[in-house]
């Protein structure tokens, strides 16, 4: 029987109330352990829908659930909590902290959220993550000296540190050129089926959906798109 990880149920979602609405799904799924691949074009609300799923925005209308729980009910600091111990987000911007060293970016979700585990094994895990994605060189250095590729595979490394319940990644190929994108996606699929993860990626590049169990297109899902 499948487990669902991811549940909206009549999702509304406009940042002006005054317009109408950016985002009407009235349902999807994702089931636990599933590579889902969301794609559609520039400006449709991939970005934003994702926000909606990591708690960062609140739903105008509708319900999401994670993991069962109602997640867009929560207080923000709630959210804010489940977010750090139970997803992984990789942003299209990176968003590291130009002033810390690549290995500093990857540890930093242990140290606002991880509880229970030692730091010993997360360290541990950082430097495998950093030999898996060829930073040791660079371990060390700030992450504003970093080339895009390597800020790119250190904010990978962040994110799949904890091993989520949840990966969400927010068109990250899309500075990265063919041979650095197929490598990306061979270890960032490797490592979500060996650490059982749920994977949510969402691009506009159709290329990529050979790496992942389902293909949905946001039109089909958005009916705001279609008034």
């Amino acid at each position: 029987m499948s487990v669902k990880i991811l549940e909206i149920n009549q999702l509304r979602f406009t940042y002006d109330p005054q317009k109408p609405y950016l985002l009407n799904i009235p349902s999807f799924i994702i089931n636990q352990g599933e590579r889902v691949f969301l794609y559609g074009p520039s400006g449709t609300g991939k970005s934003t829908l994702l926000n909606l799923i990591a708690g960062v925005l609140k739903p105008s209308e509708g319900q999401i659930l994670f993991n069962q729980q109602d997640f867009s009910s929560l207080s923000p600091a709630k959210r804010d909590r489940i977010r750090g111990e139970k997803m992984g987000y990789i942003f299209q911007s990176f968003n590291l902290i130009p002033y810390l060293s690549a290995f500093e970016n990857i540890l930093l979700p242990t140290k606002l959220y991880a509880k229970g585990v030692a730091a010993s094994v997360y360290q541990n895990e950082a430097k495998l993550l950093l030999e898996k994605l060829n930073l040791n060189s660079v371990k060390d250095q700030r992450a504003s000296s970093l080339s895009i590729g390597q800020q790119q595979r250190v904010a990978q490394a962040r994110a799949l540190l904890t091993s989520p319940m949840l990966l969400i990644a927010d068109e990250p190929t899309s500075s990265l050129d063919s041979d650095n994108t197929n490598e990306f996606m061979n270890i960032l699929c490797e490592t979500a089926e060996k650490k059982k993860m749920t994977l949510l990626f969402v691009s506009h590049d159709k290329r990529l959906e050979t790496y992942f169990d389902r293909s949905v297109d946001l039109k089909s899902l958005n009916q705001a798109v279609q008034s």
